[in-house]
Parts: C-alpha cells; sequence; structure tokens
C-alpha cells in the first residue's frame, strides 16, 4: 500500500509538501527552505507510538509521537 497526501510541517510556519505513507514508512517531502533535517523525514511505522488529531487554528493535525519521546 501506498498512499499520497497534501501535508504541511509547523515548523517556523506552516510549511507545504507532500506525506507518503506505505506499510513500512510516513515521509514527509517538500522543497521549502528548511534545514535538512526538515525537508526529507522518514518515520518508520513500527517507531510510532501514537497519534492524536486536533485543530492549529483552522487546519486539521495530526501529532505522530515516537518511541522515546520525540513528537
Amino acid at each position: 500500500m501506498k498512499k499520497a497526501f497534501y501535508g504541511s510541517l509547523c515548523h517556523d510556519g506552516i510549511r507545504g509538501g507532500g506525506i507518503y505513507v506505505t506499510d513500512d514508512t510516513v515521509t514527509y517531502k517538500t522543497g521549502a527552505f528548511l534545514p535538512d533535517e526538515y525537508r526529507n523525514i522518514i518515520i518508520p511505522i513500527a517507531d510510532i507510538e501514537r497519534t492524536e488529531s486536533g485543530r492549529t487554528a483552522f487546519l486539521p493535525t495530526v501529532t505522530l509521537y515516537l518511541k522515546g519521546g520525540h513528537r
């Protein structure tokens, strides 16, 4: 399975990009002017402890909480 979505990273503003979900990973990619560690984020599904949905201003959000305390 591979699904693609428009998405944004909230880091020093809202940064547009794409979110790709496969059976093994969640990937965020953007061409926005960001530090390299935020331009191509690959998160293994096995590292996700839980998810939380919410809202930022008028936009829906999803927060991924990773094992080890990162989000």
